[in-house]
């Protein structure tokens, strides 16, 4: 009841408090677009006006777009017509601004002192449409940034509406537009000569009817009228292009030598003279687009202002001042005495020349260029005529050094066309001096016998002796192999030339070093043997050397051999076992090529363990626990038949690593070594029946690690090498014997015995890249290289004895290589 009382309150306040709102009049007239007339000559638009309210009518018509939907009088086409103090209805017949069909919108406008009004959108498909028309234009010719006026019929009265198309790619927008007149701007990016245009309006082109030409250009004035070459020319004209940026606008040339220029504008271009100017009367050409305009100048004559030095040796340089020179050095022509000298180096106002005279003494100079000739008399005194006079010795072998007996000549000290040299026969040799004497190297030659000449001064001079230089044949005293078939021959006069070996013939493209893949110790197809290796040079001379092929590759056992705990590998019954870091113990089978996996070594790795096997039992002692536990007494013996490990009695010498261990007559032995601080020189023997070591005599002298041996149990000895040395043992009498003793000079990796006869494998001190295989000669305790195999580092290989065929292993590889220290004939 409240809550309608209330309500009854407030109905009356809201009729009292409510007024109607004020119409307020509008202050611009109102503008209807009525619907067109649609005809086939054209379109005819209505407006309608009503209230002006006082305003003036300054103009009025309709505007209309195919494109803006609402369109305006800025922006589309349009059509006025005028001032109109009574106006009501108004209509205009249009044909132009639409093409057939295409959908076209429209309003009727007022345009008041005040105000524009536009009325409502209509829209029409005309049936028909008035293009516009180009009559006409002027001038026809022109040039850049001339302004042309174009004559026609329903232009577009919005200016930006109007475009230019130059061939065709170029827009032009049109600075001034009427219904019959447009205006343009020629712009400078046009090059042809003779250009035709067309107008574009909305989607309609309309084509001039002929080309508008550019003016052709003219040169007026060249300053300075004979310009040398690096100057800076100013060539007057009228008509070039305006602008230097385009830099395919306003290219010069002198005599066809495009000039750079600097600046240009429609009457002046700033060019330098090219150094490859050559002729003394020459053409500038101007060519600005397709236009071109040429005219001719002088260079100034060359001229000798002075020489230094004026006394010299032949050979030695002078330099010639004056004015004029072409900086291309061969453009000079400079001569001494009646001799053409070698221009070094050229400017336009010096040359330097290298001097070569006919005569001593007093010599005229003669200096030309373009045509243009300066002389000076008596400028250039020659103290020294280069002369040949010995050579020793009268015979050598290829790469062999001659002396000679020469004088005031270029020696070498490098390669290049100017220097002077000796030639045998056809082939050159450069002269070098070294303390005080003059030599050569004898070249490659393809003659046996010539007679030596002095070539010098590029052929000036060229002296002959009458003695006979005889080359002596090649020969080969050593041989090295590397990896992939290459050969280095060591001896003398192994230059170039070809090679033979087998039934391959190679060329020798670098001196002493033939390549034959075929051979190389990679190819697990080459045929092990003594091979002749014949060296044949230019001049047919040959030489021979017998080449040991005594290793190669052969297995592949899928696994690096930089992993085996040092020196833990064995034969036994013509298969290979060896440890891996991780405790497998593996058998390879060398005749099937297949790995076995064996019983894994029950206890902590080791490394530098001694081993030695006597019968079917391996054994394995001390060693430096992988582990960090330092140095181990154990003894660990491997079953190769039950495949078992089984620990026995401790070492009773001192732990240690890099010992050796070898068996004589069912006893094994496990000397020297390394304890952590000492290189030790022990000797232990064990007996397997009792499980107990005895003490032997010891070597007396410190060996180190790497120490390899061969136990010789016919005889009961052992040969143990070590790094340099070669010692034997006699476990029956259970001495010592140094066999071999050469400091340092080879490292020692394996021992074996082969034919009856002990060989080794070691590589240089010095270069760790160089693998020899080496026999001994026990009847001069010597080493005697059988194989030279460089590019072969191996540090800690393995080596199996397998059905009588020798086998070792490479660092970081897992190909085991065969070697054959006394390989068969194959020559």
């Amino acid at each position: 009841m409240k809550k309608l009382t209330i309500l009854l309150i407030l109905i009356p306040f809201l009729f009292t408090t409510c007024k109607k709102k004020e119409v307020l009049p509008k202050s611009f007239p109102q503008i209807n677009t009525l619907e067109p007339v649609v005809q086939s000559n054209g379109v005819t638009m209505f407006g309608q006006v009503q209230g002006f309210n006082g305003e003036t009518v300054t103009d009025h018509g309709f505007v209309w777009s195919t494109t803006n939907q609402n369109p305006i009088l800025d922006s589309a086409y349009s059509i006025s017509l005028g001032n109109k103090s009574d106006l009501t209805k108004f209509e205009a017949k249009v044909n132009r601004g639409f093409q057939q069909g295409l959908r076209t919108f429209y309003r009727a406008f007022v345009k008041t002192d005040k105000n524009v009004v536009y009325g409502q959108r209509e829209a029409f498909s005309p049936a028909s449409g008035v293009l516009h028309i180009v009559n006409d234009f002027y001038p026809k010719q022109v040039t850049w940034l001339d302004t042309i006026t174009v004559q026609g019929s329903y232009f577009d009265l919005i200016t930006e509406n109007n475009i230019i198309l130059l061939n065709p790619d170029i827009k032009v927008n049109v600075h001034y537009a009427s219904d019959s007149i447009i205006k343009f701007v020629v712009p400078d990016r046009i090059a042809d000569s003779a250009n035709n245009f067309q107008l574009k309006i909305g989607e309609v082109t309309a084509p001039s009817l002929d080309p508008f030409r550019l003016k052709n250009a003219t040169i007026t004035q060249v300053t300075p009228a004979s310009p040398a070459i690096n100057d800076t020319v100013l060539i007057e004209g009228r008509y070039f292009h305006p602008s230097n940026i385009l830099k395919t606008f306003n290219r010069v040339f002198f005599d066809g030598f495009e000039a750079k220029v600097l600046d240009a504008n429609t009457n002046e271009i700033q060019a330098v003279v090219p150094i490859g100017l050559n002729k003394a009367t020459y053409d500038i050409k101007v060519q600005s687009g397709e236009l071109i305009t040429v005219t001719t100048a002088n260079l100034p004559p060359v001229e000798i202002l002075d020489v230094s030095p004026k006394e010299l040796n032949t050979g030695e340089v002078i330099t010639i001042t004056g004015k004029n020179f072409s900086p291309i050095e061969t453009n000079n022509e400079v001569i001494v005495g009646g001799k053409k000298l070698p221009v070094l180096e050229s400017s336009t106002q010096f040359l330097r020349c290298r001097v070569y005279a006919n005569q001593g003494g007093f010599n005229d100079l003669k200096v030309s260029f373009a045509g243009q000739t300066d002389s000076l008399k008596n400028a250039v005194f020659v103290k020294n005529l280069p002369n040949f006079t010995d050579f020793s010795p009268k015979q050598a072998h290829e790469g062999d050094t001659i002396f000679l007996d020469v004088s005031s000549v270029r020696v070498s000290t490098g390669w290049s066309e100017s220097r002077d040299y000796i030639l045998f026969g056809s082939e050159r040799a450069s002269i070098y001096l070294r303390n005080g004497k003059y030599f050569c190297i004898v070249p490659s030659m393809t003659a046996t016998q010539v007679k030596p000449s002095l070539y010098a001064g590029l052929g000036s001079y060229n002296i002959q002796l009458d003695e006979d230089f005889t080359l002596l044949p090649p020969e080969i005293n050593s041989v090295e192999a590397y990896s992939q078939g290459l050969y280095k021959l060591y001896g003398k006069g192994l230059g170039l030339g070809t090679a033979e070996m087998g039934a391959y013939t190679v060329n020798v493209t670098s001196p002493g070093v033939v390549s034959i893949p075929e051979f190389g110790v990679s190819n697990t197809n080459l045929e092990l043997g003594k091979y002749k290796l014949k060296f044949i040079n230019k001049a047919g001379q040959s030489a021979t050397h017998i080449v040991s092929i005594s290793v190669k590759q052969a297995i592949n056992v899928g696994e690096s051999f930089n992993h085996l705990v040092y020196h833990f590998h064995f034969t036994h019954n013509n298969e290979g076992y060896y440890l891996w870091t991780n405790g497998e113990l593996k058998k390879f089978n060398f005749a099937t090529e297949t790995t076995t996996s064996l019983a894994s070594f029950p206890a902590v790795q080791r490394s530098g363990a001694g081993f030695f096997k006597i019968d079917d039992k391996l054994y394995m002692v001390s060693g430096l626990s992988s582990e960090g536990t330092g140095y181990t007494k154990e003894v660990w013996e491997y079953n190769i038949t039950n495949n078992t490990w089984v620990q026995k009695n401790n070492f009773s010498g001192a732990a240690r690593r890099y010992s050796i261990g070898f068996s004589i007559n069912n006893k094994g032995y496990v000397a020297f070594g390394y304890d952590g601080l000492n290189w030790l020189t022990d000797n232990w023997e064990y007996d397997q029946l009792n499980d107990t070591w005895t003490q032997k005599n010891s070597l007396g002298t410190t060996f180190s690690f790497q120490t390899n041996t061969y136990t010789d149990n016919k005889n009961g000895e052992v040969y143990v090498s070590t790094l340099n040395t070669l010692r034997k043992y006699n476990a029956s009498t259970d001495t010592w014997q140094t066999l071999f003793d050469n400091p340092r000079e080879y490292y020692s990796r394996f021992i074996f015995e082969y034919g009856g006869k002990l060989y080794g494998g070691t590589f240089y001190n010095s270069d760790a890249s160089k693998f020899r295989l080496r026999q001994f000669d026990e009847s001069d305790n010597t080493w005697k290289d059988q194989l030279i195999l460089g590019n072969f580092t191996n540090y800690f290989p393995k080596h199996f004895r397998v059905n009588n065929k020798v086998y070792i292993s490479r660092d970081y590889s897992s190909y085991i290589y065969e070697f054959n220290p006394d390989p068969p004939v194959k020559y």
